[in-house]
């Protein structure tokens, strides 16, 4: 070989090399421009990155990545159906119809992936190699990684599932379930007994007890903690809660006039409702059940802003206060301009303000504690949640905020006055709004009243299908003391019907007096403990009489809402017979104006007690004492005479005499609510609207009995319920 033929090798050789060299920095460059696809990885957004891919432009000589993060919502059945409408039309090319709003319930996710998993290896079955290398199913990975999230697993996770799955013998022997990937579930141990010294090694015999301890996935600080997002996390908490609540009820048949509507019919059944049915105002229907779900969003990194450092799942801020009350935390902070946190029952909820993106929020577990909130997952609650009067969607048909943005009560006496006062909404008069802003400065209680409009004009809250009853709102005063909740109200308000129907000689066991006896002598008789707040034993908790009953409590407490809620809507039924739906030449439905009517005989009758009786007279005190005047004697013989395992142990006697006073003043008087109805226009005679009051009563006590309060932290203007000002969750 010469010279030249060696120089020309080595030239061969070092152009190759270069060329090798600007191949390497063409593709880095090229690759280069795909920002961001780092930071789509599995240890910042965990089983998402599955959904992120990158895509070249031929035309710009560059990679676009694309990723996608959930979208939470909470949606009525309603709202879904209206949703799937709309993305249903804009996927008219595809030959199949998929959910596009995807509820968190566990069980329903589990079955969706396992139907599309079994018809994703049908297709596999009958496909050839070259077409499973384009492998078509989207959704399919849209479910597992929504199924993955739910659970609290990663991918090496789910495929250590699968192999304890494949052993599940193996795995009962061992326990080698994973436990700390699923909330709440409970680990049998055994401990030593409490309030015991510690035993000795020695001690062959030491006592013990069985202990469950509920277990749950923890996100603390750390390295991983830093990196990894948070809403995960946010999906697989709130997916745990909705699932607690049930499944939903099984849906009602679906007919020309039916108002009703279920996420089962929903597609199929969407152009007849838009055609058949007002939507905006179905739509306002407080006894809607509502669900957490999420939609999946596709995002370009070109489009974020610079300040974005990793993948955020969006959510609507007015949901985000709904989903962390029913987490259990309270609300710290509620201010849109500066900064918002909550925290409580093990978790943290925080954000930062950027000027790019606005509010974006951090949630932090550090083990939930034990028990979980069970919220009824109405909008009625939802509405309640947030300072808000969700009124009968038969009777009243509005709501009314009770909240205002400065985090105060509309329903204080205090502030009767105001416009925005839900006694002046109604048209309570001015004189006894009065009346009761200057009784607080006498040092007039007016619990009673308070406590009764929520009651009277709120819908029916406990949902068919699920067994939550609890309800958080700051709407109530001193533990709900009152008339229509306290048994000593309830039992002159029996004691008097009784009275009344035999003074009409009411013989027709359709009458409706008969029946407001009948349905307020089986609360009584089927539900003593729940009538008279014995709560060791209510059946509103789940609790049971073993030596009185022989149900289980749910079974109890089931029966117990189903009897409420036959009540409320026989109410319903009547008022609408005597058109209390109607409106006045005011703009108000007449019902409105027989609750004022009620809740105006109601403070006269108050202030007369305050007026005539001696403080002395009514005292607070156990049910034997010798202090009860004789004017309640009578009636608590008959309350002494009960059986002693149902026979409440406290007596208060100014309750007694308010429902006495109730009951007078309703009839006579220059505060009757006959007199009061009657020059608002209405038509009904006397006898109807003093019979529609006692089923007004009965109304108030079964919506009592049907739902436990609960309202700690401070409480949520009512401008939340309807902001959909999104905000982002990292």
């Amino acid at each position: 070989m010469g010279l030249e033929d060696s120089t020309a090798l080595v030239a061969l050789i070092v152009s190759l090399i270069a060329l090798f060299i600007a191949s390497l920095q063409l593709l880095q460059a090229v690759f280069g421009t795909a920002e961001g696809y780092k930071r789509c990885s599995e240890a910042v957004i965990g089983p998402w990155e599955g959904l992120r891919h990158r895509q070249f432009h031929w035309r710009e000589l560059r990679f676009e990545v694309k990723y996608i993060t959930p979208q939470i919502l909470i949606v009525s059945e309603s709202a879904k159906a209206w949703l799937e409408h709309q993305h249903k039309e804009r996927r008219s090319n595809s030959k199949e119809q998929r959910e596009h709003v995807h509820i968190l319930h566990r069980d329903l996710i589990s079955k969706n992936y396992r139907h599309e998993h079994q018809e994703r290896e049908i297709w596999k079955r009958n496909s050839s190699w070259w077409r499973r290398q384009y492998d078509p199913w989207d959704y399919y990975n849209k479910l597992r990684v929504l199924r993955l999230t739910a659970e609290g697993l990663d991918s090496e996770q789910e495929k250590g599932r699968k192999l304890d799955i494949q052993n599940a013998d193996q795995q009962n022997v061992n326990g080698t379930v994973m436990p700390k990937h699923i909330r709440g579930y409970s680990t049998r141990t055994i401990l030593p007994v409490a309030n015991e010294p510690i035993v000795d090694a020695s001690d062959e015999n030491p006592r013990r007890q069985e202990t469950y301890l509920t277990s749950s996935y923890l996100m603390g600080p750390g390295q991983k903690h830093e990196i990894r997002v948070s809403c995960d996390t946010l999906l697989r908490e709130v997916c745990s809660v909705y699932t607690s609540y049930g499944p939903s009820p099984p849906p009602p048949p679906v007919s020309e006039d039916s108002i009703y509507y279920t996420v089962k019919n929903a597609v199929s059944q969407v152009d007849h409702f838009l055609r058949v049915v007002d939507r905006s105002w179905y739509r306002k229907r407080n006894f809607a059940r509502t669900h957490a779900s999420i939609t999946f969003r596709e995002w370009s990194w070109d489009m974020m802003p610079a300040d974005m450092t990793r993948p955020l799942a969006t959510i609507a801020v007015g949901h985000l206060v709904i989903l962390a009350v029913r987490l259990g935390m309270q609300w710290r902070v509620l201010n849109l301009e500066t900064a918002m946190s909550a925290d409580g029952h093990g978790y943290s909820l925080s954000c930062t303000k950027s000027d790019r993106l606005g509010l974006v929020f951090r949630l932090v577990t550090m083990g939930v504690e034990q028990g979980t909130v069970k919220l009824i997952p109405s909008k009625a609650a939802d509405k309640l949640m947030c300072g808000r009067l969700p009124g009968c969607p038969m009777l009243v048909k509005r709501d009314f905020d009770f909240i205002d943005n400065a985090r105060k009560s509309r329903l204080d006496f205090s502030r009767a006055l105001e416009p925005g006062h839900v006694l002046h909404q109604i048209g309570v008069p001015k004189e006894t709004r009065k009346e009761l802003q200057e009784g607080l400065s006498r040092n007039r209680e007016f619990i009673s009243v308070h406590n009764e409009i929520v009651p009277l004009l709120s819908a029916f809250l406990p949902l068919d299908g699920s067994d939550a009853v609890q309800h958080y709102g700051h709407c109530w005063s001193e533990r709900r003391k009152g008339v229509l909740h306290l048994w000593e109200g309830r039992y002159v308000l029996l004691h008097h019907l009784e009275r009344t129907v035999r003074e009409r000689k009411v013989v027709d066991n359709e009458h409706d007096l008969m029946r407001a006896l009948r349905y307020l002598r089986k609360l009584k008789e089927e539900y003593p403990e729940d009538f008279f707040g014995l709560k060791s034993h209510k059946a509103i908790d789940g609790k049971v009489n073993p030596l009185r009953h022989r149900e289980t409590g749910e079974a109890r407490r089931t029966d117990l809402v189903d009897l409420c809620r036959e009540i409320h809507r026989w109410t319903d039924a009547r008022f609408m017979n005597l058109r209390f739906d109607e409106e006045d030449n005011s703009g108000r439905r007449h019902y409105e104006n027989f609750v004022a009517a009620h809740l105006n005989m109601a403070t006269y009758a108050t202030i007369s007690i305050y007026d005539k009786i001696p403080e002395s007279e009514l005292p607070s005190c156990p049910l034997e004492s010798t202090k009860v005047s004789k004017r309640h004697q009578k009636i608590l013989q008959e309350v002494k005479d009960l059986d002693e395992s149902i026979r409440p142990p406290w007596v208060l006697c100014r309750l007694l005499e308010t429902a006495e006073q109730y009951v007078k003043q309703m009839q006579t008087g220059d505060h009757a609510v006959a007199n009061y109805i009657q020059e608002r226009g209405s038509s009904c005679k006397q006898a109807e609207i003093e019979t529609a009051w006692w089923m007004l009563m009965v109304r108030g006590i079964a919506w009592n009995m049907s739902t436990v309060s609960l309202g700690w932290g401070d409480p949520i203007p009512a401008s939340f319920y309807d902001n959909h000002v999104p905000v982002w969750i990292t």
